[in-house]
């Protein structure tokens, strides 16, 4: 993506969710959300920066949802 993705999650019950961006070492860059949420379909922004705003290097990257009962990782590459 470039310079911006957006995450697509749906969630079927009442649940605190958190939603996480890392790098290839396992390291969190960003946390986009933790929060609670109602039941229903969402979309957040990773503009490509991490928790201090700057931008990250070009590269594979990952998100991770997590939930009570649920976690969902999948790649994301970044180019600039």
């Amino acid at each position: 993506f470039n310079p911006v993705t957006y995450i697509q999650y749906s969630i079927p019950n009442y649940e605190y969710v958190t939603v996480e961006i890392i790098n290839i070492k396992g390291q969190s860059i960003r946390t986009m959300l933790q929060q609670p949420h109602q039941p229903g379909s969402y979309v957040t922004m990773w503009d490509g920066k991490n928790e201090e705003g700057r931008v990250v290097p070009s590269g594979i990257y990952f998100y991770r949802m997590r939930s009570s009962n649920y976690i969902s990782t999948k790649k994301l590459v970044l180019l600039k």
